[in-house]
């Protein structure tokens, strides 16, 4: 399912095939909102869906992603916020078994930009609760 097939679901319920209302950057812009709404709601069920991995070095500070959501687990870190504002997170304590532990930790999708895209979820019930999530944003 492309980015412009869920659209044309939205464009359904919406009453707006002929694009008379919104146009498809707006909608485009909803269902963006949608999918990290989605993301969200996926990392509070601990869905493997949206997990990814980061190796971070024990005595090197790392910057956290620009998709982080939340950790999976509990891990020793320390948060500082640098004059670029972003967030650097540092490695704590003895704790760590070899030099490049893997975190886990639950992302957001990268937003769409073009209606040639695919729809980055795996089951018609998450791409259906995008739609539905995209309906309500408006």
């Amino acid at each position: 399912m492309t980015v412009n097939d869920i659209l044309v679901l939205v464009r359904q319920r919406l009453n707006d095939m002929q694009k008379i209302t919104f146009s498809d950057a707006e909608l485009l812009y909803c269902l963006n909102n949608a999918m990290d709404e989605l993301c969200e709601e996926l990392a509070e069920q601990n869905s493997p869906e949206i997990l990814k991995e980061l190796k971070a070095l024990e005595t090197e500070p790392f910057i956290l992603p620009d998709d982080f959501i939340a950790w999976q687990g509990q891990y020793p870190l320390e948060y500082k916020t640098n004059d670029d504002n972003q967030t650097v997170v540092s490695l704590m304590g003895p704790n760590w078994d070899g030099d490049e532990p893997t975190l886990k930790y639950y992302a957001s999708k990268k937003h769409f930009t073009s209606m040639q895209e695919t729809i980055p979820f795996r089951t018609l019930l998450q791409k259906q609760a995008l739609m539905k999530m995209c309906v309500r944003q408006i």
